[in-house]
């Protein structure tokens, strides 16, 4: 390439300055760096890059600009070239020079409008950029809190804020402040986000592990061999289907699961989270229907010869005995939750208690059953052998039979194993 055709690439006239080479040069490679970075027709615009790099070097090599030191020639062979005529002299070579300085100052001023322009198009288009990602930021936060039904938080508040004075700034052509005003507010929706993990996460060591230590944890069912209870209430408070911590807390993680920003889950639960849900929902399911409190509805009845005993279980609103062969419907309730195991001898007008008098227990039933041996379970049918020493010398042999029951749904909820397998710390 010669000088020519290096000025020409460049839009120059021949005599150019290197300042105005260099100008040109910046101003026409910006503009296909541009196009480079939007992907359309990569290998031709690199092409168009390299043989403007190719320009500039031929010009100012050509203009001395490029401060190499000059090749030495024999003195015979150079060529002395005659003296460059010099400038017009009066009126006309004035008007001459100054045409040409008024030229110079229009193509500098361009060069520098096309910078300008070029340089003006890249800020409006970072500042798109930055405000998708911020509203894609925001548009996440809002679907949180929707899934939610919580109100607007004062990080979000200060978030949205944020985002209004970038686009304040975007439409006053203030495109540098916009993009700092969209990062900001970006940052901010993302911290709101990552408030609301650290919320679920202090929930889950107070209304979780810090109520299971204080209130379950060492009481019956969940401790097989303590001799205080848990509170049906207390067992409310934790596993109820829509007032239980444990689904609300859940519910919470589940809803930030949902939402993402630049492909990151802001969702970190604690260690154990899943098993200790998996093993809740088993309670849950077993003890709870629609209503607000415990409520399983089953069936049971005695299995046993029939002798001069009668043996009457009570629990859950209903009484069963062995001289009757139907299942009886009966409803464990709060209210209906203790029971009653006693054999009558015959004649005899008060029945004699057996075992521990369960008739205030919460877990009535189950204990009840689990004082005896459980033998399986046949066609949805579960099945307890117990023996009952009537205490009576003139009835030298004990009565042995089954209480077999019959759920209205899954799990078993008088499995004890169920209980004291949830462990969530």
């Amino acid at each position: 390439m010669d000088r020519e055709e290096a000025h020409r690439l460049l839009g120059l006239y021949v005599g150019a300055t290197p300042d105005h080479i260099r100008a040109k040069f910046e101003s026409m490679s910006a503009e296909l760096r541009s196009r480079l970075e939007t992907g359309s027709d990569s290998a031709g615009v690199q092409a168009q890059l390299d043989q403007l790099a190719l320009a500039r070097d031929t010009a100012l090599d050509a203009d001395g600009a490029t401060g190499t030191q000059p090749s030495m020639v024999n003195p015979a062979t150079r060529v002395i070239e005659p003296p460059a005529n010099e400038a017009p002299k009066g009126s006309r070579g004035k008007y001459v020079v100054l045409f040409m300085a008024v030229t110079m100052v229009m193509i500098a001023s361009t060069s520098l409008l096309g910078i300008w322009y070029f340089d003006s198009r890249h800020e409006a288009r970072d500042a798109q950029l930055e405000r998708d990602q911020t509203i894609a930021a925001r548009d996440a936060w809002r679907q949180y809190l929707a899934a939610r039904k919580l109100k607007q938080t004062p990080d979000g508040e200060r978030a949205e804020d944020t985002l209004k004075l970038g686009d304040d700034s975007r439409d006053g052509g203030n495109n540098e402040q916009a993009i700092k005003d969209y990062h900001t507010a970006q940052e901010l929706f993302k911290a709101a986000l990552e408030t609301e993990n650290a919320k679920l996460g202090e929930r889950w060591k107070k209304e979780v592990i810090g109520f299971w230590n204080e209130n379950l944890k060492d009481r019956y069912p969940f401790k097989p061999d303590s001799e205080t209870e848990a509170s049906l209430e207390d067992v409310t408070k934790l596993f109820h289907p829509k007032r239980g911590a444990l689904w609300q807390i859940a519910d919470g993680y589940k809803a930030l699961r949902a939402v993402s920003v630049d492909d990151r889950q802001y969702a970190a639960p604690p260690q154990g989270y899943k098993q200790t849900l998996e093993k809740g929902e088993l309670i849950r399911d077993a003890l709870f229907s629609e209503g607000p409190n415990v409520d399983v509805q089953f069936s049971y009845r005695i299995v046993g010869e029939k002798t001069l005993l009668t043996v009457t279980l009570e629990t859950g609103g209903a009484s069963a005995d062995n001289r009757e062969d139907n299942f009886v419907a009966a409803n464990w309730t709060p209210d209906t939750a203790g029971a009653q195991l006693h054999a009558k001898k015959f004649g005899e007008r008060q029945p004699k208690q057996s075992g521990d008098d369960l008739r205030t227990s919460s877990w009535g039933m189950l204990k009840v059953l689990n004082h005896g041996t459980y033998t399986g379970e046949n066609g949805g049918v579960y099945t307890w052998h117990f023996e009952l020493d009537p205490d009576d010398k003139r009835i030298r042999k004990k009565f042995e039979g089954d209480i077999e029951v019959r759920l209205a749904h899954e799990p078993n909820p008088f499995d004890v194993n169920l209980y004291s397998e949830f462990k969530p710390d």
